[in-house]
């Protein structure tokens, strides 16, 4: 038999298969919650799992024979994606998105004010000795800026390799270490480029996406619920 029940309730009776209905919240693209079921179906005990990425919402079939709630919701943690009960406070921002944002954009900016020295030798003009100590300025201020402001993005990345499921984030994460490797080694041969600033742009790019993503989202989700909330 299942049995309804909301997120970190009391203990069911041995051999109930009950049904847990929760909040997702870290997800950043329709993907995510495909992922996210496929995490919780992965778990022994997990019969079923769905994830709505519009509403944020959840539910699993859960068998407490084989295994309990905390061990079935523990899996998505390290993918980055956060469980919370139905019917509480609205989950602001774990990841502190916005502050990350800036700094990546910050850095992103100076970066690129500093970028001249590519495009300099194109005009004929000679960039001597400034174009090792503005390479030099460049990776320190961008190398900290995205270690800092990607860190969420490289964390979900690598949880994700270690569970055999990249994503979105394996892509980003490894967009931003092939430029920084490459920058690092352009800013070593003579001949070569160095684009310090690709990595604080992608990073940037991505915190502004998920920030914009989020916020139309859940606006839109509570734009449906004035709509079909019952008129006194």
């Amino acid at each position: 038999r299942t049995e309804n029940r909301e997120l970190r309730t009391s203990p069911a009776p041995p051999g109930v298969l009950v049904r847990e209905r929760f909040r997702v919240t870290g997800m950043h693209c329709p993907s995510c919650s495909w992922l996210a079921e496929r995490l919780l179906e992965a778990r022994p005990g997990v019969t079923a799992a769905r994830v709505d990425f519009l509403t944020e919402t959840a539910s699993a079939d859960i068998d407490l024979r084989c295994t309990s709630r905390e061990d079935a919701f523990a899996v998505l943690e390290p993918a980055g994606y956060h469980v919370a009960p139905l019917g509480g406070e609205e989950v602001g921002d774990p990841e502190r998105t916005l502050p990350r944002l800036a700094v990546a954009a910050i850095a992103a900016m100076n970066a690129m004010m500093l970028a001249w020295i590519h495009y300099a030798g194109f005009f004929g003009a000679s960039t001597g000795s400034s174009r090792m100590w503005i390479g030099a300025v460049q990776a320190v201020i961008v190398v900290p800026a995205v270690a800092w402001a990607a860190a969420p993005i490289f964390r979900r990345a690598a949880a994700l390799l270690r569970a055999g499921r990249p994503g979105m984030e394996t892509l980003l994460a490894l967009g931003m270490l092939a430029a920084t490797a490459i920058s690092f080694a352009g800013f070593f041969l003579p001949a070569a480029d160095f684009y310090f600033e690709i990595p604080a742009m992608i990073a940037a790019s991505a915190l502004g996406s998920r920030l914009l993503e989020r916020r139309i989202r859940r606006a839109g989700v509570r734009g449906d619920a004035d709509l079909v909330r019952p008129r006194a």
